[in-house]
């Protein structure tokens, strides 16, 4: 698993802190070399108003906002990737190991269906309405087959 966060202290003494897999790199080229990978999604999806959360180059990537103020009472802001599948708790842990938490529209954001899954969903919707008229159309022509074959044995006994 590959996670990294990004977020700038609330002292803006103090600068850029990037996580990695939930624990914070010191060594500042490492940290440039995850910022880099960072960036250049973020590059993909700079015009995406915050926040927003979706696939970018095979990763999961999120820009959003975090439940604190920096020095200048501006709200804190974070990107994040991951390639961990079950990428929603990652984003948390991560913030989690970080001492953050995200606001409240970025959960939202965070915990809105994505529209790969409401493409699926509306497509078993369709699925299964059109083989519900099928088998009524099935059932309603077994049903007519009935009726004439007891109305032709009717017309022959009388």
């Amino acid at each position: 698993m590959n996670s990294i966060l990004w977020y700038q202290h609330a002292d803006l003494n103090v600068g850029d802190v990037i996580y990695y897999n939930g624990s914070r790199v010191e060594d500042k080229a490492l940290g440039m070399q995850y910022f880099d990978q960072i960036k250049k999604r973020a590059d993909i999806v700079i015009k995406k108003q915050k926040p927003w959360c979706g696939k970018v180059s095979g990763y999961f990537f999120m820009k959003g906002y975090l439940n604190s103020r920096d020095e200048r009472d501006r709200i804190m802001t974070f990107l994040y990737i991951t390639d961990e599948k079950n990428y929603r708790e990652a984003c948390i842990k991560e913030l989690n190991a970080a001492g953050l938490q995200m606001a409240d529209e970025t959960k939202e954001c965070l915990n809105k269906p994505s529209k790969k899954s409401l493409k699926i969903y509306a497509l078993c919707i369709v699925i299964a309405a059109l083989l519900s008229a099928i088998i009524i159309s099935v059932a309603n022509n077994n049903n007519q087959n009935e009726n004439n074959k007891l109305n032709e044995k009717t017309e022959l006994t009388k």
